[in-house]
């Protein structure tokens, strides 16, 4: 049989009810090492706070686009231990928010402290990770890098242009074949507008006809361009043929006897010039698409991909054809845009970012 437990009295009876009563050095140095620690702080505190010294409030240090503000807490925190709220932010950064990232009806968009989080350190505000798009982003949670990316889905569209890429980088054009850059331009992250009087009409110079050597105008309508014709005409026929423009004399009361010689000759210069200029593929018609009396104005995306954003000047140290392949690019409805094995070739994770905001900015601009 087991032994009786001891009695409850004689084990509360072992107990020293005085231990905490006792003087123990252990704990007064413990206890003394705390009020000296705690009387440091507050002395510190109030000799900071009587210097005007705000960054005994800050979280750590602001981050690197911010270092010249950091000593003044008062541009981004108006009210005293409050959040920063966007306002604040707007003050400066107004123009690099650009278009809203949520689409009308669909919620509103986030708050900027709830992706850029400031006195994290001596980083770059923007430089966020890929959860933050993920977190939001569900139905791309199988996109997790670069190389799990879908294929590149570009908006085609009617350019009203007749364009061939291909034969103007033949060997065997007039002049030589065309780089790129005869005519792309990089004004800053994309391509400048391509204009007529700028890239175009150092080769397709349209004179008026081979006896009148005038450049016709670009940018005038098919009747606009039929008045200047014949205005030119009659102005050119009048200096070269200063005697033979006089009208016949008519009999009264037999009427008119016809135009005279010259002004047949005329319209019929003038008919073959208008004729000339507006056949099918020749004149402004070999490049420009024409509805009825009208001409229609080209209509050329500044950005094939609207959902991504492309930085043609930090590539400008690439060849072009190491993206664009113009091989098979003999309409200007054949889009020559890079494909993302060409994107992966490069960015990856031994080589160039390949996060989100790589390509996919939150502020659309």
């Amino acid at each position: 049989m087991m032994a009786d437990p001891q009695p409850q009295k004689e084990i509360a009876s072992r107990i020293d009810l005085a231990y905490l009563r006792r003087w123990h050095r252990l704990r007064v140095a413990r206890f003394v090492a705390t009020v000296l620690l705690l009387g440091i702080a507050a002395f510190w505190v109030i000799g900071a706070s009587a210097l005007r010294n705000k960054k005994i409030y800050a979280n750590g240090p602001v981050s690197q686009g911010h270092s010249f503000i950091e000593e003044r807490c008062g541009s981004c925190h108006t009210q005293g231990f409050r959040k920063v709220y966007d306002a604040s932010c707007l003050q400066c950064h107004a123009a690099a928010v650009g278009l809203p990232h949520v689409p009308a009806g669909k919620g509103r968009d986030p708050a900027c402290g709830a992706c850029h989080a400031e006195h994290r350190g001596n980083t770059l505000l923007s430089a966020l990770g890929d959860k933050h798009c993920n977190s939001c982003h569900e139905d791309h949670s199988d996109i997790t890098s670069l190389e799990t990316h879908i294929w590149f889905r570009p908006q085609p569209r009617d350019q009203r242009l007749r364009f061939n890429h291909l034969q103007h980088g033949d060997i065997d054009l007039v002049g030589g074949p065309l780089e790129c850059d005869a005519c792309h331009v990089v004004d800053g992250r994309n391509f400048g507008p391509i204009r007529f009087e700028e890239h175009c009409v150092r080769c397709h110079r349209e004179t008026v006809s081979a006896d009148i050597d005038i450049v016709v105008p670009h940018g005038f309508q098919i009747g606009e361009l039929r008045d200047w014709i014949a205005a030119v005409y009659v102005r050119e026929w009048l200096a070269k043929h200063p005697g033979e423009v006089e009208p016949q004399a008519t009999v009264p009361g037999r009427g008119g006897a016809g135009p005279p010689d010259w002004a047949v000759q005329l319209a019929e210069h003038t008919r073959a010039a208008q004729a000339a200029l507006f056949q099918p593929r020749r004149g402004c018609l070999l490049c420009h698409a024409a509805k009825g009396e009208e001409i229609l104005p080209p209509e050329i995306p500044s950005r094939w991909l609207p959902r991504a954003r492309f930085d043609h000047q930090t590539h400008r140290f690439q060849s072009c054809d190491r993206c664009h392949d113009l091989r098979e690019a003999t309409s200007a409805d054949i889009l020559v845009l890079p494909k993302v094995e060409t994107c992966r070739a490069c960015h990856n994770r031994q080589g160039a970012r390949a996060r989100c905001v790589t390509c996919h900015p939150f502020h659309p601009n």
